[in-house]
């Protein structure tokens, strides 16, 4: 017997919500993360006659494309339409996860599938996902650390290029500051000017690594104020790998 949560990581592997259009309204709709689930029913919609068809075959989840909830509810009024069905889930223990634009948009989603099926090759999105577009990270730090960063950025998806992961470039040079009164500096001493050689390192991530892979950098590295630049490129250059419809 599995959770519910462990389900939806391993759909969030394929189609993470974050590749759903702002509009959208992906993951658990009706239900818990905690619940057990033994018996899964996959709809492309929650209607009626699929909550009662869920019912009778005694279904824990369903799982949906399209969002049984769209918009947001004021009311629930169980005498009839949605809030009836609504009760009815709560009622049986039947949790509903919808995985809409972000399964169409997601690099072996939907239209990656039917890309194979009708035989495109060599396909890519017509339309790439804005979290595929990428960046040039470059954090310079001790040599103490280099590798440790390094790991900790090839290990999260970083230096993707092609088919290399763990791609990077560092180069050594020297790093100048002064710790203020009040700084807990790693090296240096306060109200003075220090100079230490520092490497400079330097690899690709995507939009959505931006977000958080900083913060995990940000953990390992021994500075108080981690120095980095994030330098955005060309907007024509992406992974090529999420986004809606495909081309080839």
């Amino acid at each position: 017997m599995v959770k519910n949560q462990q389900i939806f990581e391993v759909i969030e592997k394929i189609a993470p919500r974050y590749l759903a259009e702002k509009w959208d309204n992906v993951g658990l709709q009706i239900g818990a993360y905690h619940q057990n689930t033994e018996r899964i029913l996959l709809t492309l919609d929650v209607t009626e006659d699929v909550i009662y068809e869920a019912i009778e075959k005694n279904i824990n989840l369903i799982i949906s494309h399209h969002p049984f909830i769209f918009n947001g509810i004021k009311s629930i009024c169980v005498d009839s339409g949605k809030g009836r069905l609504v009760s009815d889930l709560i009622k049986n223990n039947i949790s509903v996860y919808s995985a809409h634009t972000n399964l169409d948009s997601a690099k072996l989603g939907l239209n990656h599938y039917i890309a194979g099926q009708i035989g495109l090759i060599e396909s890519k999105p017509l339309d790439p996902s804005p979290y595929d577009r990428l960046f040039k990270l470059v954090i310079y730090s001790p040599a103490s650390h280099t590798d440790i960063i390094l790991k900790v950025l090839g290990d999260n998806g970083a230096g993707y290029v092609g088919k290399y992961s763990h791609c990077s470039f560092r180069s050594v040079g020297k790093g100048t500051f002064k710790p203020l009164e009040g700084s807990h500096p790693y090296l240096g001493e306060t109200e003075k000017i220090s100079t230490v050689p520092e490497d400079r390192i330097e690899t690709i991530i995507d939009d959505h690594m931006a977000q958080y892979l900083i913060k995990k950098i940000k953990n390992v590295h021994p500075y108080e104020e981690m120095a980095y630049d994030l330098f955005p490129m060309d907007e024509s250059l992406t992974k090529n790998a999420n986004g809606l419809g495909k081309i080839g």
